[in-house]
């Protein structure tokens, strides 16, 4: 019997593996339904996620993997990933492997294929994503110049 999605109705009994309904599933999910939703919420609302220059999120990752960004341009370089790659080989790369989400895992991605200088439009520009300067400090924040 299929329901109005198209989606088998009741649950379906394989033997020595206990079935699960649609009531059990949602119950499961919720937390995490909750978080993304409220995270959402946070970034449309102009949250503090949203207020992160380019090198705040280089400076984020660091602080998350003890990885500056040359050392992460290193290991991507002995993977083959350089100028030229695609974005979600990277991506899934940094996930899979250092549990970075898609938004600092695309800032690793701009300087492992691009390098370190941003576009000038962000410069200083007053902007949520704005920076001191046009070239990103890749050496960690430690030994990052003041000023």
């Amino acid at each position: 019997m299929r329901g109005a999605a198209g989606v088998a109705a009741g649950p379906a009994s394989v033997p020595g593996i206990p079935s699960v309904t649609a009531d059990d599933m949602v119950e499961r999910l919720a937390p995490t339904v909750r978080l993304h939703r409220a995270d959402r919420a946070n970034r449309k609302s102009g949250g503090e996620d949203n207020d992160m220059s380019f090198q705040a999120y280089l400076d984020t990752i660091e602080d998350k993997t003890g990885l500056t960004p040359r050392q992460f341009i290193e290991l991507a370089s002995e993977k083959g990933f350089g100028p030229g790659t695609k974005a979600g080989e990277i991506v899934s790369w940094l996930a899979d492997d250092y549990g970075l989400g898609r938004g600092h895992a695309m800032a690793l991605v701009h300087v492992i294929t691009k390098g370190p200088a941003i576009s000038a439009k962000h410069v200083d520009s007053g902007g949520t994503h704005s920076d001191a300067s046009d070239t990103l400090w890749l050496d960690g924040k430690a030994s990052r110049p003041a000023g």
